[in-house]
């Protein structure tokens, strides 16, 4: 079974994104410069609007169904909510300048889930949590992601200006910036108008729900909102949460392109071939050594999705079966793969000065 299926919203399709009657000025602008067509964001594929750059808009007390006629195990919205707020929550006020979110926590809809036996299932739809403005100053949902996915970053450096704190966690949303982080003092422009985004939020069902029929949106007239595309997920966990970060070893990787589509490849680099008798009494030690040739196995970092599928050129490797067992095959049989993050172990050393006998500053490779 495949793992995602795309929903048409054709029928469902009410306002062009040019058309800024739903939104604040703000808003406006951001909506009509989203990304529509055939688009995969945080590995989940999304389908906008086959008859031109449409989306679903809700306000005041509307409602819509959405016709769904499948089953799985999470929805995923790309939606968005209009800057204005209706009411003063947990302090920000309603009126609160845009990018900053206003009325965080607000109740903007209700996405209930109609199954084929008639049973449904209620989901609050809530101002930064599952959905969020359009334009967000660095507020993320707490519940959903932008669709910025993430982009690993070179751990050796060089680190550009104002960037060095960020290159250390080994990826940034987004595409990092050639130049570095410009100084918060020399862009206003920036920080006031940044990119538009559509927010991403995977609805968990029930475990043992069945076929779903369809989606009722019910909006409660705090906000405008707006749905671009949906995808139904049949997987067992959140695609939009990934695991922390494992150092994965793949033997017989040479050079094959590795990716992993619920997730980031942090790191990437060569294992290189290692006899541990030679080395030690190599009479040279501690100045690296002569890569030559091309590694057999590669050691990446990955954060990923349990779902997760880890590509090695045509081979494929499940995720969740790796971390589970702490190694797997390829479902070719060609290739095997094993997590090495638990064996990772602080080493402790002190150089002694012989002419003193005391401690010494060095640095230990």
């Amino acid at each position: 079974m495949s793992k995602f299926q795309t929903i048409s919203l054709d029928s469902n399709l009410n306002a062009p994104l040019s058309d800024s009657s739903p939104w604040a000025e703000k808003t406006a602008a951001a909506v009509a410069s989203l990304p529509v067509g055939s688009q995969v964001f945080w590995g989940v594929p999304f389908e906008f609007s086959s008859s031109g750059d449409q989306l679903m808009v809700l306000g005041g007390s509307d409602s819509a169904e959405i016709k769904i006629d499948g089953s799985g195990s999470h929805i995923v919205f790309a939606h968005l909510c209009d800057e204005r707020a209706s009411t003063t929550v947990a302090g920000q006020a309603a009126d609160y300048m845009n990018p900053v979110v206003t009325a965080p926590g607000e109740h903007l809809a209700d996405y209930v889930v109609v199954f084929a036996d008639g049973t449904e299932h209620v989901q609050k739809i809530r101002r930064r949590f599952e959905i969020n403005q359009v334009q967000t100053r660095m507020q993320s949902g707490f519940s959903s992601r932008q669709h910025q996915g993430l982009s690993s970053l070179p751990y050796r450096g060089p680190y550009p200006d104002n960037a060095w704190g960020r290159w250390q966690t080994g990826v940034f949303v987004g595409e990092p910036p050639a130049d570095g982080r410009t100084p918060a003092s020399a862009d206003h422009e920036g920080r006031a108008n940044p990119p538009g985004s559509w927010t991403l939020y995977a609805l968990e069902l029930p475990h043992d729900s069945g076929e779903i029929s369809h989606i009722r949106v019910e909006a409660t007239g705090a906000a405008a909102i707006g749905i671009g595309a949906v995808t139904l997920l049949n997987g067992s966990d959140n695609p939009l949460r990934h695991t922390p970060l494992e150092t994965v070893e793949i033997q017989g990787a040479g050079e094959s392109d590795i990716s992993v589509d619920l997730g980031v490849v942090a790191r990437d680099r060569g294992v290189p071939a290692f006899e541990g008798s030679s080395w030690i009494n190599a009479p040279v030690k501690g100045w690296g050594e002569n890569l030559e040739g091309v590694p057999t196995n590669r050691m990446v970092d990955v954060t990923a999705s349990p779902d997760a599928t880890l590509k090695i050129g045509n081979s494929e490797i499940g995720y969740s079966e790796l971390l589970e067992a702490g190694q797997a095959r390829s479902s070719d049989g060609k290739l095997s793969a094993r997590v090495h993050s638990q064996q990772k172990t602080w080493v402790h050393g002190q150089i002694i000065d012989s002419s003193t006998g005391n401690p010494t500053a060095a640095r230990i490779h």
